[in-house]
């Protein structure tokens, strides 16, 4: 594996480092500081002045095979290819499916995040969608957490017409289960919740709360659908997931939820991407369905950026993320994987390496799934 010197960066950690090198040295970083020069022989050097140096990107909600499929067969969403990340700088996924409980099966999620693992991109995956019971691999939550590595939880729809609208007692008994599941598998577990429009959901999060379950175990994600219960949800310690679909509106409730007093370091952003967005008639005819953009992280990324400041506004896609799921990424430090964007001043990401591998080099995605040819527009 080839190492390299990016030199004379600005460094973003996410915290502000100002100018430095950043060593690479066999898919990790090796060291970070003032014009390093390590006699390494065959090191590639590359001279990234006037450049932005920034973790690479984490997406928690993909939808890695697809979504869609409620207009019949013909409506299901394409998948995710690498060629699609590496053009945003998303160098993490994390995989999930959604109302598909039929055709669209845990074993295929797997397959699909391993997949794009060895195609160049660190991932992992949300067991289960929109049913409850929970469709687990398996045939048990606690066995899906203890012997799937990559499986940080369960995914679960609430507040929904097409959830399976579980009682208090049930998500108390699910969550439980995700606790104990994590506890034995050495991890946190997580419910990971895909909230609908019909509001309730933070209430009963809260009860839950109240009568002994943790917080930390509950992630909601389109947050912005209530908003003001989120913001409460956020007051109390819990995470908060804006989902970029339409990214001015999702920045929008990212400043609102912080000036309602939720701490920054409890705001995420992901995209649903790949995910299909039913388009209805007045009277409740499909229209149509809009396959989601994974590049709308970064688009609502550079709102917030230019509304806050690079600073606050990175970890909602980068540290933030990483930390509340306990998975090592989102920060440039001395050991860890090297996952890296470069924004140049005119706001293009010209570069990105994850695990020290190019999958964007000036500007031209370098990297090819095995069936590439996915256009990007």
């Amino acid at each position: 594996m080839a190492s390299f010197l990016f030199q004379r960066a600005e460094l973003y950690a996410p915290d502000y480092r100002g100018v430095k090198d950043i060593l690479v040295v066999e898919g990790r970083i090796a060291a970070i500081g003032d014009s390093l020069d390590p006699g390494i022989p065959g090191l590639q050097k590359i001279d990234m002045s006037g450049a932005k140096a920034l973790p690479g990107f984490i997406d928690q909600h993909v939808h890695v095979t697809g979504g869609g499929g409620e207009g019949g067969e013909h409506t299901r969403a394409p998948e995710l290819s690498v060629e699609e990340a590496a053009e945003c700088g998303d160098t993490t996924v994390v995989g999930v499916l959604g109302a598909d409980v039929i055709s669209r099966p845990v074993v295929s999620l797997l397959a699909k995040i391993r997949g794009l693992r060895r195609e160049g991109l660190s991932t992992w995956m949300w067991t289960s969608n929109y049913a409850y019971p929970p469709t687990t691999l398996t045939g048990s939550v606690k066995l899906d957490l203890y012997t799937i590595p990559e499986c940080l939880g369960v995914k679960v729809a609430m507040a929904d017409t097409r959830a399976s609208f579980m009682t208090m007692e049930e998500l108390m008994r699910l969550v439980s289960e995700i606790r104990l599941g994590g506890r034995l598998a050495g991890k946190r577990g997580f419910l990971h919740i895909h909230l609908g429009t019909l509001g309730g959901a933070f209430g009963m999060f809260m009860d839950a709360v109240k009568r002994g379950i943790p917080i930390e175990h509950f992630r909601p994600t389109h947050c912005a659908r209530d908003l003001d219960a989120a913001i409460e949800f956020g007051r109390a310690g819990g995470m908060l997931d804006f989902t970029t679909d339409e990214p001015e509106k999702a920045a929008d409730a990212v400043l609102k939820a912080i000036s309602g007093g939720v701490p920054e370091d409890l705001i995420t952003l992901s995209t649903d991407g790949h995910g299909a967005l039913p388009v209805y008639a007045e009277d409740g005819t499909l229209q149509g369905l809009q396959t989601l953009d994974i590049r709308n992280n970064f688009r609502a990324w550079k709102i917030l950026a230019h509304e806050i400041g690079i600073r606050r506004a990175l970890p909602f896609l980068t540290s933030n993320v990483a930390d509340s799921l306990l998975i090592p990424k989102g920060r440039l430090e001395t050991g860890r994987d090297a996952d890296l964007c470069f924004l140049r001043s005119n706001g293009e990401l010209t570069d990105v390496m994850s695990r020290g591998v190019f999958l964007k080099r000036e500007g031209k995605v370098t990297v090819r799934g095995t069936y590439s040819g996915t256009a990007l527009s």
